[in-house]
């Protein structure tokens, strides 16, 4: 057999990874191989692979005797949309998309061309982590892969999607990328499963509760985008892709626009004449931006704010030379009374936390306007600390310590309705003479350009 054959036969080989019935057994499970990912997600006939035929080097615990070309894990470059982008797909068939020495050294590879090419970097991961049989080796594959996050950090994209069940070294690198996307049902990061932590600490938990999609995008907030399936979470990565440069040094893409009619009328009408009535951030956002392109990030988690590809809220407050001074953090499981829900909130003694404000006054040169902000969550209820609470904690703050408080704010907990905790709060700001009522995060610079230039909020966030 000639030598462009024995290439031919190999690169079929190749082709079927794990073998025709472990691709078999991936379909049924509802994933699609490494392969198909990388198909759908560059631009027809545009993908040219690096390290087709790469295997391991491991000879122990009869390594030798099992070996697959490509060794779990497809990498190269190609183009979405036309624009350059490298890739790495783990392939789950072959030693469950473990990582080896080789498997690492692929990634690194078009990690450096990514970056010295200036090209964003796109990781499909399904991989059950390091590859216990080459040991240590294959930890040193994980340090040279966090090595290259950590250099492309803020030079180019990095986007992960997790594609398959991730546990151990293959969720840290994902961890410190630009943006995580997870398929439900299908996808999950932790750093070790469901029968370690039964082993461990005796509780049954489920791969779903532990790490699946909705609890990192809502609870743990490690995932921005949770997709309902491997489709979806490939058109949102081209969709993500579309808003980002190619790297530091260039600017985001621009698209042709039409004018039309820009007057937003209903822009007009939004903002209620009432301070205290809240409103839909979205409707303002979705009125301003583009028809159709607004993509929210995060959008299970901390429902109370809006976020999208670039924060304006740090901007404002820049541009309207507004300082904000944080103080400290909230313990809500040690809080018993007024006084100690003070204490901790500062995690100061008295007179530290005089001090504290005397640095920041001097500093500013001018008097500190004080806004209490405290948001219940449901676990704080459960822990006993009850909305009646604010109102000693508000007499404690601006009576006891002489604080110039000019206003509270307030998130309601999900089992109370918004108008009940709301008539409870202007109650407690109509008793205390406080000027100001806010029910959400996106008042807070507006009263701090009321206050002045230095703004200091006592309290901390109290999440659930």
């Amino acid at each position: 057999m000639d030598k462009i054959a024995i290439l031919n036969k190999m690169q079929q080989e190749a082709l079927l990874g794990g073998g025709a019935a472990r691709i078999e057994s991936q379909h049924k499970k509802g994933k699609l191989t490494a392969r198909e990912r990388i198909l759908l997600l560059l631009d027809e006939g545009s993908f040219e692979e690096i390290g087709m035929l790469v295997t391991h080097r491991c000879r122990d615990f009869d390594m030798d005797q099992e070996v697959y070309l490509g060794d779990g894990v497809v990498t190269g470059y190609g183009t979405v949309n036309g624009r350059l982008v490298y890739v790495f797909s783990q392939d789950f068939t072959v030693f469950g998309g473990s990582l080896s020495e080789t498997h690492a050294e692929k990634i690194v590879k078009i990690m450096d061309l990514a970056i010295e090419n200036g090209a964003p970097v796109i990781g499909l991961n399904d991989s059950g982590g390091a590859r216990i049989q080459e040991g240590v080796v294959s930890l040193g594959g994980y340090a040279d892969i966090f090595h290259r996050n950590v250099q492309s950090s803020g030079v180019i994209p990095q986007l992960s999607a997790i594609m398959g069940p991730c546990a151990g070294g293959a969720v840290y690198s994902p961890a410190i990328t630009d943006f995580i996307l997870m398929v439900e049902h299908t996808s999950y990061m932790f750093v070790t499963g469901p029968n370690v932590v039964k082993t461990v600490t005796h509780e049954q938990v489920t791969s779903e509760e532990l790490g699946g999609a909705h609890t990192h995008a809502s609870k743990s907030g490690v995932t921005h985008f949770a997709c309902a399936n491997e489709l979806e979470c490939i058109d949102h990565l081209k969709r993500l892709l579309s808003y980002m440069p190619q790297n530091c040094e260039e600017d985001a893409p621009i698209y042709p626009y039409e004018l039309g009619n820009e007057v937003r009328s209903a822009l007009n009408n939004v903002i209620p004449a009432n301070p205290n009535q809240p409103y839909d951030m979205k409707e303002v956002i979705e009125s301003i931006a583009d028809a159709d392109s607004f993509l929210e990030v995060h959008k299970d988690f901390a429902e109370n704010r809006v976020q999208e590809a670039k924060d304006k809220w740090s901007e404002t407050l820049k541009n309207n030379n507004i300082k904000l001074h944080l103080i400290g953090k909230l313990q809500s499981n040690k809080v018993k009374d007024a006084f100690s829900l003070f204490n901790f909130i500062h995690t100061l003694d008295n007179e530290k936390l005089a001090n504290k404000f005397y640095e920041i006054e001097k500093n500013s040169q001018k008097k500190i306007k004080f806004f209490i902000q405290v948001n219940i969550g449901d676990e704080d209820q459960k822990n006993g600390i009850k909305v009646d609470l604010l109102k000693d904690f508000v007499k404690l703050c601006k009576y006891d310590f002489k604080l110039d408080v000019i206003g509270l704010m307030c998130i309601p907990p999900k089992d109370l309705s918004p108008e009940s905790f709301f008539n409870k709060m202007r109650s407690l700001s109509l008793e205390n003479n406080l000027k100001e009522l806010s029910m959400g995060m996106s008042s807070d610079y507006k009263l701090a350009i009321k206050c002045g230039s230095t703004f200091v909020r006592v309290g901390s966030s109290i999440f659930n």
